[in-house]
Formats: structure tokens, C-alpha cells, sequence
């Protein structure tokens, strides 16, 4: 089917652009003293001159002055669009003056300033057939956001259009058509030969006329060459090969007596010469002599059935599981040798809650030494072993028993002097690669004794939650922080941001302690997902104001969510990354330090807001692990983290 141009929107332009250029014409008369032109009114076939005798105008010559007048639109050629149609902006009656054209109705109704249009077709740059006579592509050809089909172009003489050719103009073909012979193939016919091609372009093969031999030359398997004295044969009569994915026959083709091959014949699509015969093929599932692990046994890629065809062959099944097509080693080769009650457990999966109790256990030391606290630890203690790979960050944290008591000690051997740290629920210290013990010991008796959770985190230095190491200088007394460091943390109030004096005006701060709370807490759980009215940090707490704090000025929206504050006595630039994490869970949470300073209680190591205690499951006074990101490239986002 032929479509037919409509007028596009370009074309209107033009003939509002006529329009103008008459109506500038009329601008450059005076507004006051202009008249029309002798229009030529019905029965003025001349257009008279009134103040010429000889040429009478039969309209009287009554032109009139025109009266000013008043643009309805603003701009020739801007669109509007209503309930009545689609309207043109332009000059379109006799003043100078713009004003709206009849509405050109809408079958759609309106989109936006124009009649919403349907596209004709779905794929921009598509070609279609026409019928058989010509194709037409799809395009924007209107300007109007729909896709339309072009004017057909029309296909020529001897030529039709078939999209099962892939779409436009093709040589007519009367009939279907199919391969006469293998493509590229020649034989002899007579004393000639001829060549297997697509001669006439319509996709099949078929024999070219004979070229004959010239002189004495004979043809002999499709080439002329000079006759032999005698001839041999080139194979044994009735023998078959294989020749690429076609097969042969040895015979005498040409009639002198020897024999020679065949033309090849294709096998086709699914099968494979095989012995001169087709035959089904098949495939290589894999490459030759490669290993992979199948479960814990060693695949090896071979034939193994001898189809000429490679498959996959279970081999060696691996004590201690497979990977990479090898057996693993085994994993507790490093476990140092022990016998009796001295054997630790072995930890070698970091990511595992392990479930204990110290009933079970033996008291084999009492009071530790090295660089631990002189503390009665008289009860049962359960002790288990685990390496580190480099360097990093140990945390290790406990959940106490119901009526019970147990501390967590790290040791470098099993020797009382052995001990490296000592904490109650909690401790974290920096180590090199090495083997280390954790042990969970029972306060002062056995009495004291009982079940709990145990959670070994290590945090390497080279990965993305490393841990700087060092001595950070406090405020109040102890003077001198260990960091990272692992206590007790006090719950902060919120601070003023940048998006509360956004909401309530520049230099706002609040007035009491809860005054505008609400909508800071509304606008922080849309990122958090915490919702808590806490109040605002009370005023004289570092500063005069409600909600400031120490900071002097407010905190950026996301930093606050997700704070934490120490007793610093050189605090740290404001948005540094530190990172938090619960010793008895192992979760973690990147938190902005440098804003707020606090707690003054030297026993508490630090501040966070209820956002970080309620992501980490504490609460106020709840043991935490702090230390700085080794890693400060801005680039981990306040929240929550996995650096298991």
C-alpha cells in the first residue's frame, strides 16, 4: 500500500512564513494613516485607481484605514492544542497582527502543544516491502516524535521487492530454486570442462557452458592437460574418501581408461565424512587434557568413549575437597601438634558464630600475664587456635552466660605470659601473620561457668576495612587510647545539619531540645531506614546552642546519621572514616569522626549516635570495637559494610 504525504508540520511553516512577510509589509506602513490595498472585492476585475478617471474602481474605492490591532499569541509558529483541535500561531487575515488559526482537529486528542500522533511503525531506519512493486523505510519524516512509513520507492524493471531476501529490491525470481551441484566443483564434460557456481544470482549453484579444450589437450578432472602417452590411475577403483565435510569416488569419469576422483560431495548440516560415508557428527565437549572439580572429585576432558569426540571422565576423588581441578591440601596441616586437654579447638572459618561453654572446659590458667591484666580468671577456660595469613586487625567478642561471667583473652602461645589482650565481652589487637589462640576463661570459679557465643573477626590491613594502628592522645585520664580500641560507647543526641538550616533558614538552631527533631529525623530515615526522636544535643555541651555541640557549625545531613565522637585531644579532620564494629556479631558500619568530641568519662572509649548502636544491635554503653580506616579515599559510604 502507497501512503500518502499529508501536509508536515515544516510545510505549514512555510506558508506561515509567507504570511509573515506580508504582515511585515504592513508593519512598515504608519498605524495611523494606513490603508489597504485595492484588494479586488468581488466584481473588481481590475483593481481601479479612484483618483484615476480612466481606471474606475468598481468597489467605489472605499479602502479604509485600518484600525490597530492586537498579537493572541506571542510567536509565529508556536502550537497550542485543545479539546477543539491543533492551532497554528501566524498572520492569517489582512492586519499586521498574530492571531490563532482554525483548529485542525486531533483523532487522538492533544499531546502537549500538538496532536498526539501514533506511530505507524516500531523501529526507526525499518524497511518494509510495498507489496512486490517497491519498499518504503520507517522514519520521523514530519518532525513530530511518531514513526511513519516513507513514500514508496519504487523497484525497476526485472526487479521486485522480497523481504524474505532481506528486504528490498531483488532480481524477479519465477521459481524456487535448488543447488545443482557442490559450489566450486568442476568436472569434465566431453573434451571441456565447466565450473559449479551461482551464475545468475538467484542462490543456487548450477554448471557454467563448457570451455573446450584447445588443440591436443585433454579435459581430465576438470582441467585440460596435455594428453599422456599412457595413462595411470590415480586410485583403486570403487575406493571412497573423505575430503574436507564431503565424501569421493575413485573411478575412470572420463572415459580413458584409468581411474580418478570424484567431485566431492557435501555431507551437510549435522553429519561429517567418516571413511568416505557421512555419518552423524558430534561435538567436543571440552578441551582435550583440561581438569576441573566435579564435587570433590578431578574431572579429566578425554574420548573416552571413541567417537572421535571429547567428554568429561571422573578421576581422583580429593580427602579434603577440590578446586581448580586439584585436590586442596589439607587445611589443618598448620595446627600445631598437641595431645590431651591441651588441644585447642581449630578456627578456620572467621565468618562462623562458634557455640561454646566453659563447663566443658579446664582450668589451666588462672591469672594471665605478658601484657595482660593481673585478673582472677579461676574458672574453666575453652581455648581454640587460628592463623592469619599478613597482618591486620584481631577482634574477638563474647556473649556472657545466664548467672555467669567469661572474659576473652588473645595469646600468642598457651602460656600464661603468652597473652596479648584481655577484655570483658570484647578486645581487638593488631598482629602480624602468625598462629594465635583465643581463649574464653570463666571470672574467679567455676561457679561462673557457663554457655556462650564466640565470634573471631579479622580485618587485614590490605583489605578495604584495614585499621590504622597507634596511640591516639586523650583528654581526660587514662590519657592514652590504644587504637584500634575496644570498650564500652555512650549513645549520642543528634547534631544540626546542613539540611535542617536548608529547611528552616541559614544560621537556624533550635530553641529547646526537640524543636524542629522531627523533621531531622523524617528526612535522615529516608537514607538510614532508623527512625528515632532522640532530642537534640543539649545546649553548653560543647556549645551554646541546642543540636551544635562542639562542632561550631552544622554537620553535612549524611555524615550526622552516621557519627561517632572520642575525647581526642587533636581531633581528627571533620568526616574522617572510622569504622565500628560489634566484636561478638562481626557487623561493621563506616561512621564520620571530627564533628562531635566526648564522651569526658575516660572509661567509655567513645560516642555514636543511636543510628550506628541500632545498626550494630547495641545500645547505650554497649561494647564496641573503634579504629580509623586505613583506607581514606573517600570512597565508602556512611552505613553499614561487609568486611567478611
Amino acid at each position: 500500500m502507497i501512503r500518502r504525504e499529508t501536509t508536515s508540520y515544516r510545510q505549514l511553516l512555510r506558508r506561515f512564513a509567507i504570511l509573515s512577510a506580508v504582515a511585515l509589509c504592513f508593519n512598515a506602513c504608519e498605524d495611523s494613516a494606513m490603508t489597504y490595498p485595492d484588494v479586488n472585492e468581488p466584481g473588481d476585475s481590475n483593481g481601479g485607481d479612484p483618483s484615476d478617471p480612466s481606471n474606475p474602481d468598481p468597489d467605489n474605492g472605499d479602502d479604509k484605514p485600518i484600525e490597530k490591532c492586537t498579537d493572541e499569541c506571542s510567536q509565529e509558529g508556536k502550537m497550542r492544542c485543545d479539546a477543539q483541535g491543533e492551532y497554528v500561531c501566524g498572520y492569517f487575515d489582512k492586519d499586521p497582527c498574530l492571531e490563532w488559526s482554525e483548529p485542525t482537529p486531533c483523532k487522538d486528542g492533544c499531546q502537549g502543544d500538538r496532536c498526539k500522533c501514533i506511530s505507524e511503525c516500531s523501529n526507526d531506519g525499518e524497511i518494509a516491502c510495498d507489496g512486490t512493486i517497491g519498499y518504503m523505510f520507517c522514519q520521523d519524516d514530519d518532525g513530530d516524535g511518531c514513526l511513519q512509513w516513507t513514500t514508496t520507492t519504487f523497484c525497476g524493471p526485472g526487479q521486485v521487492c522480497d523481504s524474505e531476501r532481506g528486504g528490498g529490491c531483488k532480481p524477479a525470481a519465477t521459481e524456487s530454486c535448488s543447488n545443482a551441484c557442490v559450489d566450486g566443483s568442476r568436472d569434465c564434460d566431453g573434451n571441456g570442462w565447466r565450473e559449479c557456481k551461482d551464475t545468475n544470482g538467484d542462490g543456487c549453484t548450477e554448471w557454467t557452458e563448457v570451455t573446450n579444450c584447445e588443440g591436443d589437450d585433454v579435459c581430465s578432472g576438470g582441467q585440460c592437460t596435455p594428453p599422456p602417452a599412457t595413462c595411470t590411475d590415480a586410485c583403486t577403483a570403487g575406493s571412497k574418501d573423505c575430503v574436507g565435510n564431503g565424501w569421493r569416488e575413485c573411478k575412470d569419469t572420463n572415459g580413458d581408461g584409468c581411474t580418478e576422483w570424484t567431485n566431492a560431495t557435501d555431507c551437510g548440516k549435522g553429519k561429517k565424512c567418516d571413511g568416505g560415508a557421512c555419518v552423524a557428527a558430534c561435538t567436543d565437549a571440552c578441551e582435550k587434557g583440561k581438569k576441573r572439580c566435579s564435587g570433590s572429585k578431578i574431572q579429566t576432558c578425554s574420548d573416552t568413549n571413541g567417537d572421535g569426540c571429547t567428554e568429561w571422565a571422573d578421576g581422583q576423588d580429593c580427602e579434603f575437597g577440590c578446586n581448580a581441578g586439584a585436590c586442596k591440601p589439607n587445611p589443618n596441616s598448620w595446627v600445631p601438634s598437641c595431645s590431651g586437654v591441651n588441644c585447642p579447638i581449630v578456627v578456620t572459618d572467621f565468618k562462623k558464630v562458634i557455640e561454646g561453654n566453659t563447663q566443658n572446659g579446664t582450668n589451666i590458667v588462672s591469672k594471665y600475664a605478658g601484657k595482660c591484666e593481673d585478673v582472677n580468671e579461676a574458672g574453666p577456660e575453652q581455648r581454640y587456635v587460628f592463623k592469619v595469613d599478613e597482618p591486620g586487625t584481631v577482634i574477638i567478642g563474647t556473649t556472657e552466660p545466664k548467672g555467669g561471667d567469661v572474659d576473652v583473652h588473645l595469646l600468642k602461645g598457651l602460656k600464661a605470659e603468652d597473652c596479648l589482650a584481655r577484655g570483658d565481652k570484647g578486645l581487638s589487637y593488631h598482629v602480624d601473620k602468625g598462629i594465635y589462640y583465643a581463649v574464653v576463661d570463666t571470672y574467679t570459679s567455676a561457679s561462673k561457668a557457663g554457655s556462650y557465643k564466640l565470634k573471631i573477626t579479622f580485618l587485614p590491613d590490605s583489605g578495604k576495612c584495614g585499621l590504622e594502628t597507634g596511640i591516639m592522645e586523650r583528654r581526660n585520664q587514662p590519657s592514652q587510647l590504644q587504637m584500634p580500641a575496644t570498650g564500652k560507647v555512650v549513645q549520642e543526641a543528634h547534631l544540626v545539619t546542613d539540611n535542617d538550616q536548608k529547611m528552616h533558614g541559614a544560621n537556624w538552631w533550635p530553641s529547646t531540645s526537640t524543636q524542629g527533631i522531627d523533621e531531622h529525623v523524617a528526612y535522615s530515615q529516608k537514607w538510614t531506614g532508623v527512625k528515632y526522636g532522640n532530642d537534640w544535643c543539649p545546649s553548653g555541651e560543647g556549645g551554646c546552642k541546642f543540636g551544635q555541640g562542639s562542632t561550631g557549625k552544622a554537620v553535612p545531613w549524611k555524615a550526622e546519621a552516621y557519627y561517632v565522637c572520642m575525647y581526642w585531644k587533636k581531633k581528627p579532620t571533620p568526616g574522617t572514616r572510622f569504622l565500628v564494629v560489634n566484636p561478638v556479631t562481626g557487623k561493621a558500619v563506616v561512621t564520620a569522626a571530627g564533628y562531635e568530641t566526648g564522651p569526658g568519662d575516660g572509661s567509655k572509649i567513645g560516642g555514636a549516635v543511636y543510628e550506628v548502636h541500632q545498626k550494630l544491635g547495641t545500645t547505650h554503653n554497649g561494647i564496641l570495637t573503634f579504629g580509623q580506616m586505613r583506607s581514606q579515599g573517600q570512597t565508602h559510604e556512611y552505613g553499614p559494610i561487609d568486611c567478611e
